[in-house]
């Protein structure tokens, strides 16, 4: 019997690894790339509406630029992020979004962000739409929301946790007086949410947004709450 030694059942593993299935696409890819074979372009994302906008269908986010990484347990995903997307890398990622037909981008609105966007467009021309995830309180609803309209967003709406707050203090009517406010200022407004009640909410009281960004969450609020 030939016994394995830990270097030759790393070695045995790795190399097992590396034909695993998941694996194959990209070997074939970078085979293709060493023959010198170059891929047909690929076609632009389509296009679609929202409010006023012509919006490609996919759109960059800006999560990892902020170091956002939603990584459950895996703590230093975030830290690592952060430092791959120095500013540089930002300006590249949405580079090449533009060259690859993505034409508009949901970035948070703070200093960060702010800063990358205006080396962007002036150092490499960028026309990349920013549709701006802002953070409206219940104590200063619409200072972040100018902070966006002053730096040319095209679009703003009220992030989801934000939202939910102002709902749960009881203030849900000022969701509707922030979507007219976006609007008045000529951009397309929307309200962000994990939870369906805030849609519902939305609906029942005519706040009319012109989009509404959803993910799910385990916590309700009641779809009636209202400002006193």
């Amino acid at each position: 019997m030939k016994l394995i030694n830990r270097r030759r059942f790393l070695g045995a593993s790795a190399l097992a690894a590396g034909l695993s299935f998941d694996t194959r696409p990209l070997q074939a890819q970078m085979r293709t790339a060493g023959a010198g074979k170059s891929r047909p372009a690929a076609a632009p994302p389509p296009r679609g509406r929202i409010g006023k906008l012509d919006v490609s269908r996919l759109i960059c986010g800006g999560n990892l630029f902020s170091g956002f990484a939603h990584s459950g347990d895996l703590l230093y995903v975030s830290s690592l992020l952060k430092h791959y997307f120095s500013e540089d890398k930002i300006l590249d990622t949405l580079q090449l979004c533009e060259e690859s037909g993505i034409n508009t981008a949901i970035l948070r609105t703070d200093d960060h962000i702010i800063g990358a966007m205006k080396r962007y467009r002036k150092e490499r021309g960028g026309k990349i739409q920013w549709i701006a995830q802002t953070y409206p309180t219940v104590a200063n609803p619409r200072d972040n929301i100018k902070i966006a309209i002053d730096h040319g967003a095209v679009g703003a709406f009220m992030m989801g946790a934000n939202a939910e707050t102002i709902v749960k203090a009881g203030k849900g009517d000022l969701l509707g007086d922030l979507v007219a406010f976006i609007k008045q200022n000529g951009l397309v407004a929307g309200i962000g949410s994990h939870a369906m009640e805030i849609p519902i909410l939305s609906e029942q009281e005519k706040f009319e947004p012109d989009f509404i960004s959803r993910r799910t969450t385990a916590w309700a609020i009641s779809p009636r709450t209202r400002a006193t």
